[in-house]
């Protein structure tokens, strides 16, 4: 189920970017391939290093970070 749940905001935020900027649609796929690749290798090597407990602290900052720049980005749209 939470991979279900996180597995929405990209394809809405695509159809919003599309609605909106679409010049812009071409960078939100190479920020997310770019995130993607980075975030397993980095996910393996904390997880190795720090322990699970200090992944899940880093991903808890990841996706507040993105949630914040999400709604930055939202207040700049209207």
């Amino acid at each position: 189920v939470p991979g279900f749940i996180m597995g929405f905001p990209f394809p809405l935020g695509l159809t919003k970017l599309t609605n909106n900027r679409p010049n812009e649609v071409p960078w939100a796929w190479a920020i997310n391939g770019y995130s993607s690749v980075i975030s397993t290798t980095l996910a393996t090597i904390i997880s190795v290093e720090a322990g699970f407990f200090w992944l899940m602290i880093f991903a808890a900052i990841a996706y507040g970070t993105t949630a914040a720049a999400a709604a930055a980005y939202r207040r700049g749209l209207s």
